[in-house]
């Protein structure tokens, strides 16, 4: 019976290439995307090379500190606090601190590679296989000795074999590091892992002692305890530093540390993993759904025509358990050859070009820009439970799309299946609606099409829409120049001139050397917690004489460095210069929208604002000088209500600080090209007291490094990717099924053509019908998905919590409800229209008597 079912299914797939193809297509892109997310799981689940104790690992990722002034920071662990929070720990065998996730460096001045700050336990935590020499030590972290660890990838790049890197010396941005080991590289696809080269973290601790820093740890939990056990003691540790705060400060570590499996789909360490797994279970569901429903579409039309051949058969006594096993069996051969096609080009595409995986894999915490193409291993893609997993999933499809629609056609009399061609021409013209709504897989395909295109349209349409807003600012033609200061530990560090004197002259001669420049126009320096395009964003409450408590996100500017002109934020006319005025401690500047929302007005030079303090601080009162056009601190997020505010440098925080100045170059000067003149004298030339150049960057590539690390670029690859999907989807299931329903109707236009219907009447009518029920199918699908809508809100811009705008579409419920629902209506109606004119136009124009002859 098999061979039989084989020589029939090869039979069908001849005769019918358009369904043959259509199913193979739809089956491929189904299993693929299994097999896409299975990598996904496995990679995010499994115990892999260095993180083989994934079960015992526990996670402190970020920190929130509200302060008594009202101000609220986020972050990762203080090195003020590390050793009080983290070390001797009575429930951890080891703790790995990592000074943020990693960070993109040059080495030997000629190799981008990805770096990792860490302490000695880091290589306890994650089990490196160490090729050549040995971790570097707790005392070598400690005295902030130059040595670092690298992978054998990076030691063949730099010496052309792993075995020659041993006790080599190499530079790291510019400082002599001895390797003291080579150890098997990792993967791109584990992030909180992974780096090239490994230094101590002392060389970045003493720049952040701040309340909350960059510094995120790993614990691998002792046998015999447990994570609550766990979490109760740092949290225990973290409540004595807030207790000898005296109310200063209030931190919250939000139930973290969190297990590796609560945390795979979500690095932020908000505890959110349950939520985003639930979404990822969610999207697994929708994206086998999807091409089930649309094969379940294409298998009605192609049973629904062999109806002839299954009426002669059961004439001759077959039973239907035999006719549907024959169908079954025919529709499961097609299955494999689809299944193996779509977990070959799976393959392929992860193989060839693992990109977009890693997208998908990163945390969205760490700088991955590099030159070199992530690759997937094999390990990775070959295994037992993945070739499972998708070969049950292209039998779970084979069986929904063939069951229903073939036991629905085998019920039919005999009398009924012999009369009728598959129902093309079984009922009178009249009766059409009948005959088109009584296939209700097309209405579940298009109801089920609406709401998916909801899922996927709403939140890119937002996305791009907030992108294409104006920044506020002209990004076009600057540079930032990342400038470091030399730690005590250092053999450059200079005692004389460590003074209050001494860093305040190196620090104005740092500025004056950039600005000396021929190609700088402007320059300013870039103080902490203030730069625009930067991870980090200050808040403070503020009223004005509307009565409302407005938080405004704050920027802080040196007087007399150009600070308006070398961003490029436009001013009123008539206010001066207020880049380079004196000012005094009250004075401040506001962007519109913080004027409107402050004072109902766009002029509002000379009034008066007060500053809220919090937990028992006195408020404080400023008086504002004037507006500045409002600008997207970051260039991902909506408009931000902004408060600009003039500052003194100071010396205490000067060395401790990254220390940035903006650039605005002269007209008809490329950025990119700046940079890469300037790097070398940057380097070797741009030196002040403990001051020095590190290297440059442009504007453009600093907002796309901030939209990488932010996940908003992996987010818009997933969005895009997710887009594909649908518009393939609807391509194989509504075009393929609106396809075949009108090729089965020519019977039906010849008809029509023998009592003088013309070409054109005959198109427009089976359009218009398509049409009119593609838009009945959207209203209920619209109507259904307004529900969930109404409930939990739709797609919102991407802003931080100082954004109020309600002059937005975006923000207006039911003005942004009818535009993406004319969006969804307008991509549906032409991918109906596209399946009703290929084969309409043919028909349309076939003479009746051809027409009538075929059927």
């Amino acid at each position: 019976m098999i061979k039989e079912a084989l020589k029939q299914a090869w039979t069908q797939a001849r005769s019918h290439r358009v369904v043959t193809l259509l199913y193979v297509a739809g089956v491929a892109l189904a299993v693929a995307t299994v097999m896409g997310l299975s990598i996904i799981w496995h990679v995010k689940l499994s115990p892999l090379y260095p993180e083989y104790n994934r079960e015992r690992l526990a996670y402190l990722r970020q920190i929130r500190a509200s302060f008594s002034s009202g101000g609220m920071q986020w972050n990762g662990i203080s090195s003020r606090f590390d050793h009080a929070w983290l070390d001797s720990l009575e429930h951890a065998e080891a703790v790995a601190k990592v000074c943020y996730s990693g960070s993109m460096a040059m080495v030997n001045d000629n190799v981008a590679a990805l770096t990792k700050c860490t302490n000695a336990d880091f290589f306890k935590v994650y089990d490196y296989e160490f090729l050549s020499g040995r971790p570097y030590t707790d005392a070598d972290d400690e005295s902030g000795a130059f040595v670092t660890v690298i992978d054998d990838l990076l030691a063949k790049q730099l010496f052309g074999d792993w075995h020659a890197a041993q006790d080599q010396t190499i530079k790291i941005n510019g400082d002599d590091y001895r390797v003291v080991g080579v150890v098997k590289h990792g993967s791109w696809l584990l992030p909180l892992s992974y780096a090239q080269a490994f230094r101590p973290l002392a060389h970045e601790r003493e720049r952040y002692p701040d309340w909350v820093g960059p510094i995120k740890a790993t614990f691998l939990l002792k046998s015999g305890s447990t994570f609550d056990q766990l979490r109760q003691e740092v949290a225990q540790r973290v409540a004595r530093t807030q207790e000898e705060s005296d109310g200063f400060v209030e931190l919250d570590i939000m139930d973290q540390p969190v297990s590796h499996y609560e945390i795979a789909f979500d690095d932020s360490g908000a505890n959110e993993s349950p939520y985003t797994m639930g979404m990822m279970i969610f999207a697994a569901v929708i994206l086998l759904l999807v091409p089930a429903v649309n094969l379940c579409g294409l298998m009605a039309e192609s049973v629904g025509s062999r109806l002839s051949e299954i009426g002669v058969r059961k004439s001759f006594g077959a039973s239907r358990a035999s006719l549907l096993t024959q169908i079954l069996l025919e529709n499961l051969a097609l299955t494999i050859v689809g299944a193996f096609l779509g977990l070959f080009a799976a393959w392929i595409v992860v193989k060839s070009n693992s990109a977009w995986i890693f997208d998908v894999f990163n945390d969205g915490s760490q700088d991955l820009m590099t030159t070199t193409n992530p690759d997937v291993p094999l390990t990775m893609l070959i295994s037992v439970p993945l070739f499972l997993i998708t070969l049950a999933s292209a039998l779970v499809l084979c069986a929904v799309a063939t069951l229903w629609p073939a036991w629905r056609c085998l019920n039919r009399p005999i009398t009924y299946a012999l009369a009728t061609d598959g129902g093309a021409h079984s009922q009178p013209a009249s009766s059409r609606w009948g005959r088109w709504l009584s296939n209700s897989w097309i209405v579940v395909e298009l109801v089920l099409i609406t709401v998916l295109a909801w899922v996927v349209l709403d939140p890119l349409v937002v996305r791009k829409y907030d992108q294409s807003r104006p920044l506020g600012y002209e990004p076009n033609r600057m540079a930032i120049a990342f400038l470091g200061a030399y730690p005590e530990q250092s053999p450059k560090y200079n005692k004389e001139m460590a003074d209050s004197a001494g860093v305040m002259s190196s620090y104005y001669r740092m500025i004056e050397m950039l600005r000396s420049l021929p190609e700088v126009e402007y320059a300013t320096p870039l103080i902490h917690h203030a730069k625009i395009e930067d991870m980090s964003a200050d808040l403070g409450a503020f009223t004005g004489t509307t009565g409302d408590t407005v938080l405004l996100s704050k920027i802080s500017f040196v007087p007399g460095n150009d600070f308006f002109e070398t961003y490029g934020i436009k001013l009123p006319e008539g206010m001066g210069d207020v880049s380079n005025r004196s000012y005094s401690e009250s004075e401040v500047l506001i962007s519109h929208e913080a004027a409107r929302r402050l004072f109902g007005q766009d002029q509002v030079a000379g009034e008066s604002m007060v500053k809220i303090g919090g937990y028992g601080l006195g408020d404080s009162r400023c008086t504002v000088v004037g507006t500045a056009d409002d600008v997207r601190l970051k260039s991902f997020m909506d408009v931000s209500s902004v408060v600009f505010t003039p500052v003194q440098p100071g010396w205490q925080w000067l060395p401790l600080i990254q220390f940035q100045v903006a650039l605005r170059l002269k007209p008809g000067v490329d950025p990119e090209h700046f940079a890469r003149e300037h790097q070398d004298w940057l380097k070797q030339e741009a030196h002040a007291g403990n001051f020095y150049g590190r290297w440059f960057n442009t504007m453009d590539t600093q907002r796309d490094t901030l939209c990488i690390s932010n996940g908003i670029v992996s987010q818009n690859r997933i969005d895009i990717a997710l887009a594909v999907f649908f518009l393939i989807n609807l391509f194989l299931g509504v075009v393929g099924t609106f396809y075949l329903q009108t090729q089965r109707r020519a019977y039906e236009a010849g008809i029509r053509k023998s009592f003088g219907a013309w070409t054109g009447n005959i198109l427009r009518r089976l359009m218009g019908e398509g049409c009119l029920l593609t838009v009945g199918a959207w209203a209920l699908g619209c109507l259904i998905f307004l529900q969930y809508a109404l409930k939990t809100g739709l797609a919102e811009s991407e802003c931080n919590v100082a954004v109020m705008l309600n002059d937005s579409w975006v923000r207006h419920f039911w003005g942004h409800f009818g535009i993406i629902s004319l969006i969804v209506l307008g991509v549906m109606l032409v991918a109906v229209v596209l399946g009703v004119i290929l084969p309409g136009w043919r028909i349309a124009r076939t003479e009746p008597i051809e027409a009538l002859k075929e059927e």
